[in-house]
């Protein structure tokens, strides 16, 4: 299997997952591809054209970043000229070593699920952040015994190190795969919901955003949607990053999918 196709792989097996009968034929049928292109694709028989691998990735609702690997791994294997392969090698390695998005697993994410944690992790990269527990207790509103606890568990789980005295950051957007049901996940995702319910009543309007609306959709294309949504939320963040030269201070960019004809 070329290297680039495990993200087909995973795709297809996290789908298997949701919905047992679903098939290859169906995934087929999905990408736009006939089954047989599929298997021979898989089984390293064909290769992929830029053209096509641009369009799966755009049917798979990659992120920018995902996506800009995907489709450097297909032209490092498959451009026709020579100097293009080297080309896009060269920028197979950027953009791994520069990989914004790193996962974790949900043993490491339970140490650090709580939202100061990850406050702390992204306050450490902001302008005049200082390194001592009372200083951040006091920017965050927590106790100083919680803020010495978070740090100890971002060290402990290797996302901050220390070098020359100061604190870095090891990876550089973490992230944990939340298509799975997990009760650490909703108790960070609760966590963050009421910050943002606190928010309401004492953060100025002019350093807020609240938006919500409802809208009709095709439920039996929720899956579809969902990873718009995902992919459209990983370019907002990304976005926001680059343009952020200067980092000041950390805000919370949380949005919920859900359906709101239910009893809950």
């Amino acid at each position: 299997m070329q290297h680039y196709c495990r993200f087909l792989q995973e795709e297809f097996d996290i789908r298997k997952s949701r919905n047992g009968s679903y098939s290859m034929n169906a995934f087929a049928r999905d990408l736009g591809l006939s089954a047989s292109s599929l298997s021979r694709l898989l089984r390293g028989r064909v290769g992929l054209s830029y053209e096509t691998a641009n369009m799966l990735a755009t049917k798979l609702h990659f992120s920018f970043n995902k996506k800009e690997i995907f489709l450097a791994m297909v032209e490092s294997s498959h451009s026709r000229s020579l100097h293009q392969r080297k080309k896009a090698l060269q920028k197979l390695k950027r953009l791994k070593s520069q990989d914004q998005f790193n996962m974790l697993d949900e043993v490491s994410f339970s140490v650090i699920k709580d939202w100061y944690c990850w406050a702390i992790y992204f306050m450490v990269n902001t302008v005049g952040f200082k390194q001592e527990p009372a200083w951040i207790a006091e920017r965050i509103g927590i106790l100083k015994s919680d803020a010495e606890n978070a740090i100890q568990r971002l060290f402990k789980v290797g996302m901050l190190v220390e070098k020359n005295g100061l604190w870095i950051q090891k990876l550089n957007f973490p992230e944990v795969q939340s298509n799975v049901p997990s009760l650490v996940i909703r108790e960070h995702h609760r966590q963050i919901i009421r910050r943002a319910e606190r928010s309401l009543e004492h953060v100025d309007l002019k350093k807020r955003n609240h938006v919500s609306f409802m809208l009709p959709i095709d439920d039996s294309q929720y899956e579809e949607f969902s990873k718009m949504f995902d992919a459209a939320m990983t370019n907002i963040f990304t976005t926001l990053q680059k343009k952020s030269k200067i980092k000041t201070k950390v805000y919370a960019l949380s949005a919920q999918l859900f359906p709101i004809e239910q009893k809950l």
